[in-house]
């Protein structure tokens, strides 16, 4: 008896020695929270940093980055990679970035006329006039294709006032058989425009003559005509864009021209080796070719060859989705080529999506009335008729 008390008493007493050294070793390792961010805020003001640790300039390329620890969160990339997967490769060409598309679209304008409904085929199925379909889903899927786009080969003549319908039944021997009129805009040298109605539209239709829709809005914070200073854009450009986009539309729908129209805004000569000029025009040139788009309406844009559309080149070149559908450009005191021009990719814009202006501000006479015209070869959409 007395032995088996001796071993339990022994067996206690080792216990209890075995848990005192326990609880040391968890009390030894302890950390108190106080002294640990103590001990961090030393290590961060009064450690000296490692020379090129955090301070390297930042490579031209992709930038590689450290494998994260367990637990923590992953690093940032430098460069948004794409649809793909891989990095997207900045611009070339020598000109400023291609500012990037906003993620959603511009709501439709609210009190006005709805776009028609787009043509559906026997099954019901909505049914987008091939090759013309907005990129995008979300405004393809809004936007009326209710007929193929109409197309115009020849010359085409546009002058600052448009003219009554009597000079265009005197120039009926002239070469040309489109004209270019200016129907909206702020920018536009001559904005009253007595005679440009519903009538003047059809009028001129029945006679021959095909109508080119040019709408001249806000202008390039750097352009270089001096007349245009105050129609410069402001600090909004993407709001300018769809606001003026919208009102392009609704100029269009009151003179009678349908969805799938084409309306071709006019953006004067600028410096686009400003960067943040150059950044601000396409930003308003892409809000304004969205807005228009998503009413069924096909987007255009005019600009001097070396400025304005050798940006748009550059824009088509970093696939951008949103730009204009049909370019004017302008190269004067040469031949008139349409499908020559250095300023614009060989496949970009073509079939029938280019207008060259060759000649400006001359004189001509036919039938005994004279007008002072720009020249243009044309090989694109014109305006279509409301029924």
């Amino acid at each position: 008896m007395r032995s088996t008390k001796q071993i339990i008493r022994r067996g206690l007493l080792l216990f209890t020695a075995l848990s005192s050294l326990a609880v040391g070793a968890d009390s030894a390792g302890a950390t108190d929270p106080a002294a640990a961010d103590a001990h961090s805020a030393r290590g961060t003001a009064g450690r000296p940093e490692t020379a090129g640790a955090s301070h390297r300039a930042a490579p031209t390329g992709p930038a590689r980055q450290r494998p994260a620890a367990p637990g923590s969160a992953r690093p940032i990339p430098t460069r948004a990679p794409s649809a793909t997967g891989k990095p997207k490769p900045p611009p070339g060409d020598g000109l400023p970035p291609i500012p990037p598309s906003p993620s959603s679209h511009p709501p439709l304008p609210t009190g006005e006329p709805r776009p028609a409904k787009p043509h559906t085929k026997p099954g019901g199925s909505p049914s987008p006039t091939a090759g013309n379909a907005p990129a995008g889903g979300h405004a393809a899927s809004r936007s009326s294709r209710a007929a193929k786009p109409r197309i115009f080969e020849g010359r085409a003549l546009d002058t600052c006032l448009t003219p009554p319908l009597t000079t265009l039944d005197a120039w009926r021997d002239s070469p040309y058989r489109g004209i270019g009129v200016y129907f909206g805009g702020r920018g536009r040298a001559c904005p009253d425009q007595p005679r440009l109605d519903r009538d003047w539209v059809r009028g001129a239709d029945r006679r021959g003559w095909r109508v080119l829709p040019v709408y001249v809005g806000s202008q390039a914070p750097c352009i270089s005509d001096h007349a245009k200073q105050q129609v410069r854009l402001g600090e909004d450009p993407e709001g300018q864009g769809v606001r003026e986009g919208r009102d392009a539309v609704a100029r269009a729908r009151e003179l009678g021209m349908a969805p799938t129209s084409p309306l071709y805004l006019d953006m004067e000569a600028y410096d686009i080796h400003d960067a943040d000029c150059s950044a601000t025009t396409m930003t308003f040139v892409r809000a304004w070719s969205r807005t228009v788009r998503a009413w069924g309406y096909l987007a255009g844009f005019y600009s001097s060859a070396d400025s304005g559309v050798a940006q748009l080149a550059a824009a088509h070149r970093a696939k951008a989705t949103d730009l204009p559908q049909a370019v004017w450009f302008a190269r004067w005191h040469v031949p008139p080529a349409l499908y020559e021009e250095r300023a614009l990719p060989d496949k970009a814009w073509r079939p029938h999506r280019r207008i060259h202006q060759y000649e400006g501000n001359v004189d001509e006479e036919y039938g005994g009335v004279r007008m002072h015209i720009d020249r243009n070869q044309v090989d694109a959409p014109v305006a279509i008729l409301a029924r």
